[in-house]
């Protein structure tokens, strides 16, 4: 009745606001029209939609966008002549796409969307409530503040109740799980979880469905929500408004929200009379169609909700990484109904207790023989080894078992379990890694104090109880004020400050005999943005701070004499830098050379013999060295280059430009010799570069010169012989003839696109070659690569032998390079085998896969042997071919990670070409 008044309150409030906004609008420019986005049928207005918030929005049994709030839009749009369509989601992608902008409208609760850019409807269009779903067993859920920490609370992901629980608690005690509405309300009716959260109408309409009448729901105090329309463009929104109070004024919206929400009410608008015998003739008319359409309907409906309640039922196993599994009381044997956590065949009930933790056996043996005595169900929380008796592998599982009878006798225990070790380490390492700080904490040699989120003491550890005084007067002084409000820190610690805040203050604390000065750092911890406590440590730098006065007051001093010479050392040092030079200095009192990049001090001291002698090139040493020496002992000015093996700045080879003038002291004596280095290696190697470039264009153009020599041979031979024959077609008379004619002519065509294709794959061999590895049964590819192959073996003398030694060898690869490799390798054993058999086949061997090609053919000497991959090589000049081909796999082979190679006697006596590649090709970086 309370719900009948508020509602009638409601329309009545909602009338006067549509009176009010019509009258102005009498007076107002409907300006909105004129300004509002135009929409067209090719760019409409799009909506996003919850496609399960029933009877909101949701999509039907069609498919289609269906519910109250579609209704009432598609009439306000209509209204407006406004092309639309809507885009129907699970909430959180709706919401996403929604504020990434690839929709214009969203209907949604509008504490989350109060902000620019978006606009919402000043008109309400529900109240939104939350209630929670429970068991009848399980204690009611009003108040969230009263959720224990065993507890489990269930939400659809984005959806109001979550955001507004994490508002006022960013951190809860109690555990918080996302899933849909079918999902957790599956779950909670088979005990797995305690509560599911969502708004009420929805959550009473879902209930219905799926006929769940043994749960119980209750209205929690979290504060109802307000739904509206949200969007980007305020003219259109403005004129959503208007026309939404035209239908309230009409009384239309009233009627549709009976539909939808209160489907029992009637609303007579006319006489019942003539209405009766309308219906009545009608109902005459059509009740046999209506009779079959319903029986045809509430069938369909009936398989789509079985299907959904065992997609149901299977999503949420394999979400909650559950396994079922049953044992038969008859065979005592156990079988996996869902999962894999028995083997296929199943096992013995002996094999199944073997597996439990021994010191659990008995209790787990006790627990069946319950179920088998009429016990209905039972918890299991079992440690189950998924190993092996030597190597355990033990896992924490969790569940019940459940009975089935057959005959009024127990049959099956039915057991359902989850594989909770995950959980139970977490917990463990959370348990232990708190322990650990505790500790830190308590035995750290520096004073720290916790203070929490609103800035209230709530402990010190030693060291700072004794810096601060707190053992003497005692911690109610700190308790008592906040942080912000301590005496040291109320000038100066704001709370609104959430960086990592450093002050140092005079404490004096006459009752401890303190009077020091003390140095605090104040770091607050943040999570999801909100300070969730605040970690205070201190120093005592009261001798630090004497220290520090009086080396300033000589900094002072000293700071003025060294900021000349700081000042041309500088830009002496930047000039040598960037020149990559040093200065170098010679004595011939200590026979050391000296290089520095400041003049004030020497970077680098060593002797003559170090420097030079040990680093510099032998063919230099010997031709320069002696000159150089001459030099400087006459006292003459010198520029030379040398290349070092390594200098003390680089352990690298590099090349230097050294030059030198003498030094004479005041008698006029040479006493050494002063200079500058130069590192000039980028210099020589870029004169290099450019001579390498210049022999690889003269190579280019022999290589140039070879290949278009081979190609007009390769390509011509097989030309002539398809002109040639394609002219004596003509020509001949007997079918016999003809079809020999047209064979030479396919022979030559084959062998001028496979010559066209070695052309086009060495062509992109400077680029890498493309790799694509691919799942396959390799046995089965090998067989019809075979097939295709062994119609290249002609010859009457040569047999074509397949070694395939496996049914199936599933593997990882690219298929159509590894048959391109042994298409390459059968073709030449074709060309060189007139006698004997060609064999090709494969087999697992160090990991991988060990591809070969037999032949019996002229073979390979073996000083050649090396060179048969190198491109355009040919053994036989008189053999067509253009000598890309076996170049082609040995790229094909690297890029897989692979070998390649060949192994022969000598002529006469035949080859082996074989590849080897990994079994699980990974692609290429």
């Amino acid at each position: 009745m309370s719900n009948r008044i508020y509602h009638i309150w409601y329309r009545r409030v909602m009338v006067l606001t549509a009176l009010f906004t019509f009258h102005f609008s009498l007076f107002t420019p409907s300006a909105s029209a004129q300004q509002m986005q135009e929409y067209t049928e090719e760019h409409p207005l799009v909506i996003v939609s919850d496609w399960e918030f029933p009877p909101y929005e949701f999509s039907n049994d069609k498919g289609e966008p269906d519910g109250y709030n579609i209704e009432v839009l598609n009439i306000i749009l209509d209204r407006l002549h406004i092309p639309h369509r809507y885009i129907m989601q699970e909430w959180y992608m709706a919401t996403e796409t929604f504020e990434r902008r690839e929709a214009d409208l969203i209907f949604a609760l509008s504490f989350n969307y109060m902000k620019r850019p978006y606009v919402m409807t000043r008109n309400l269009l529900h109240f939104y409530r939350i209630v929670s779903v429970r068991r009848p067993e399980k204690k009611p859920l009003t108040k969230i503040g009263l959720v224990s920490a065993k507890d489990t609370l269930i939400m659809k992901a984005n959806d109001y109740a979550p955001i507004r629980i994490l508002m006022t608690n960013p951190e809860p005690a109690f555990t918080i799980e996302y899933h849909s509405p079918k999902e957790a309300l599956t779950g909670v009716q088979r005990g797995i979880y305690d509560y599911f959260l969502w708004g009420e109408v929805p959550i009473q309409r879902k209930l219905k469905e799926f006929a769940l009448d043994s749960l119980v729901t209750d209205l929690t105090d979290i504060p109802p929500g307000e739904l509206r329309l949200i969007g980007y463009d305020k003219d259109l929104i403005d004129a959503i408004d208007d026309e939404y109070a035209r239908l309230e004024q009409a009384g239309q919206l009233e009627k549709i929200y009976d539909k939808w929400f209160h489907p029992e009410r009637e609303h007579n608008d006319t006489s019942t009379i003539p209405l009766y015998i309308i219906v009545g003739a009608i109902i005459v008319g059509l009740i046999s169609l209506l009779l079959s359409r319903l029986i045809r309907i509430r069938v369909q409906k009936a398989i789509h909700k079985s299907k959904e309640v065992n997609n149901m039922m299977t999503q949420a196993l394999s979400m909650g990484k559950y396994y079922v599994f049953e044992h038969d009381l008859k065979t005592q044997r156990a079988h996996n109904i869902y999962g894999n956590l028995l083997p296929d065949e199943g096992m013995t009930a002996e094999e199944f207790i073997e597996r439990i933790h021994p010191d659990q056996r008995e209790d787990f043996k006790n627990t069946m023989q319950k179920l088998m005595e009429g016990t209905k169900s039972a918890e299991l929380k079992k440690r189950w080894n998924a190993g092996t008796p030597e190597k355990p592998d033990w896992r924490y599982l969790h569940g019940n078992s459940i009975v089935e009878k057959e005959g009024g006798k127990p049959r099956y225990i039915v057991n359902s379990v989850k594989d909770v070790t995950r959980d139970i380490m977490e917990e463990r390492a959370t348990r232990e890694t708190g322990e650990r700080y505790i500790k830190i904490f308590k035995t750290s040699l520096l004073p720290m104090s916790f203070y929490d989120a609103d800035q209230n003491f709530i402990d010190a550890n030693d060291q700072m109880r004794k810096l601060c005084g707190i053992d003497v007067i005692g911690d109610g002084i700190y308790r008592q004020n906040r942080l912000k409000d301590m005496p040291l820190l109320e000038k100066e610690f704001s709370p609104e400050n959430r960086e990592d805040f450093h002050v140092c203050q005079h404490l004096v604390i006459p009752q401890a005999d303190i009077d020091i000065y003390i140095e605090f750092r104040i770091y607050p911890v943040i999570d999801k943005d909100k300070i969730i406590y605040y970690i205070v440590t201190a120093r005592d730098v009261t001798d630090e701070r004497l220290i520090y006065l009086e080396q300033r007051r000589h900094d002072i001093e000293m700071h003025k004499i060294s900021d000349a010479a700081n000042s041309f050392e500088n830009q002496l040092q930047y000039l040598l830098e960037k020149s990559k030079m040093y200065v170098w200095r010679f004595s011939f009192e200590d026979k050391r050379i000296h290089l520095s990049r400041s003049l004030r001090k020497v970077d680098f001291s060593l002797s003559r013999k170090d420097y030079y002698v040990e680093n510099i090139d032998s063919d230099e040493l010997d031709s320069n060295f002696d000159k150089l020496v001459k030099i400087m002992m006459k006292g003459q000015e010198f520029n030379t280059i040398c290349h070092f093996n390594r200098t003390p700045v680089s352990p690298e080879p590099s090349w230097h430009a050294i030059s030198g003038i003498p030094i004479f002291d005041s008698e006029g004596k040479l006493t050494g010799y002063f200079g500058v280095t130069r590192n000039i290696t980028e210099l020589v190697s870029i004169q290099q570069k450019l001579k390498e470039e210049t022999m690889r264009a003269e190579d280019s153009g022999r290589l140039k010169s070879v290949f278009l020599a081979n190609m007009t041979h390769e390509i011509r031979t097989p030309l002539n012989a398809i002109v040639g024959f394609s002219d004596l077609l003509l020509m001949v008379d007997t079918q016999e003839e003809r079809m020999e004619f047209i064979r030479i002519i396919r022979n030559n065509c084959d062998m001028l696109l496979r010559l066209i294709n070695d052309i086009l794959e060495a062509s992109s061999m400077g680029q890498a070659l493309a790799i694509e590895p691919q799942e396959c049964d390799f046995a089965q590819v090998f067989d019809d690569i075979c097939q295709s192959l062994s119609q290249r073996v002609q010859e009457p003398g040569v047999e074509f032998i397949k070694d395939n030694p496996y049914t199936t060898f599933p593997a990882t690869l690219d298929k159509g390079r590894i048959q391109q490799v042994l298409t390459n390798f059968t073709t030449n054993a074709v060309k060189y085998t007139h006698q004997g058999h060609i064999k090709l086949g494969y087999r697992e061997q160090d990991g991988g896969i060990y591809f070969y090609c037999e032949d019996t053919g002229a073979g390979i000497p073996k000083e050649k042997q090396a060179s048969v991959f190198e491109r355009f090589v040919k053994l036989n000049d008189f053999v067509q071919g253009t000598g890309l081909g076996l170049s082609i796999c040995k790229a094909i082979a690297e890029r897989c990670g692979g070998k390649i190679g060949v192994t022969s006697e000598g002529e006469g006596h035949g080859s082996t070409f074989w590849l080897w590649t990994p079994r699980k090709i990974t692609p290429p970086q």
